[in-house]
């Protein structure tokens, strides 16, 4: 019962902090920097472009996959004959382990109810929510100019690993990124943490700046622990206060905008790892 009792903690801090309730965004403009802080406090203008290592998460970043995953927790809950709560609530599961989010939803710590509700999703799943997920406006076109201009993409998700490499490759995205960073099928307890930290092992002998993307506050906490540059992006799952709160390099409204930056921004340095790392 121990690791349930983490994942439990796990998911309430997740959730405390991320508010991923369904949310308009303010129509605030981007908060683009164009340059960055030193330690020191003392701001560097971007004048000369470099290639980049650019993370990005999936869900909420990439894709809005909102639909089959909706769908499917509603198929697992019917499956187990479990009403099926509001739209808001299923809302407040996107993003943490499956295994957090059935404990949180059936109010319970049954191993074999909680597995038996992560089955009867990734039965659904597997075979017709993950075909149900699309990109969003300007991703294409975005991760083909960041990748033909030099950038060097990677995906970083706390999804397992087989959906997401078919999710990307259905869409049309596989061709853009280097390497994919998830949890088995397997793990019940990976967190975004724990992906962006290799795939930050897995670059940081090339001392090449790298910057995070991705919706949601536990992105930007897992860039700031890892000790490199983030990105918020103001169209997921998220809410745009919480990530300005969490102070990520910039938020953005649309790709275009984080192209822009990307391809504008000169960090003096690679992302150095931070001493707890």
């Amino acid at each position: 019962m121990l690791w349930w009792t983490t994942i439990r903690l796990r998911f309430d801090a997740w959730h405390t902090t991320s508010n991923v309730r369904s949310r308009r965004f303010s129509k605030r403009s981007i908060r683009l920097r164009h340059g960055w802080l030193t330690s020191s406090g003392r701001a560097h203008l971007c004048r000369h472009p470099t290639d980049m290592h650019v993370f990005f998460d999936l869900d909420g970043t990439l894709t809005d996959s909102s639909a089959g995953m909706r769908n499917s927790f509603h198929h697992a809950l019917l499956n187990l004959g479990r009403p099926v709560p509001s739209d808001d609530r299923i809302h407040r599961c996107f993003g943490p382990p499956l295994a957090a989010a059935f404990q949180w939803l059936l109010e319970t710590t049954d191993d074999d109810v909680i597995e038996a509700a992560i089955a009867a999703y990734r039965g659904r799943y597997a075979t017709i929510g993950l075909f149900e997920s699309e990109p969003y406006p300007g991703v294409l076109d975005g991760l083909q100019t960041l990748r033909h201009t030099g950038h060097r993409l990677r995906l970083v998700t706390a999804k397992p690993e087989p959906y997401a490499r078919r999710i990307i490759q259905h869409l049309g995205m596989l061709e853009f990124f280097e390497a994919v960073h998830a949890p088995t099928l397997a793990d019940r307890t990976r967190t975004k943490d724990d992906c962006l930290k290799a795939a930050v092992y897995a670059v940081a002998a090339e001392r090449t700046p790298i910057v995070m993307v991705g919706d949601l506050v536990d992105d930007v906490r897992a860039a700031h622990n890892c000790g490199v540059m983030s990105i918020g992006v103001a169209w997921g799952f998220g809410v745009e206060d919480d990530l300005v709160q969490a102070a990520p390099t910039i938020v953005a409204r649309s790709m275009a905008d984080v192209v822009e930056w990307v391809q504008r921004t000169d960090p003096i340095g690679p992302a150095r790892l931070t001493d707890n790392f």
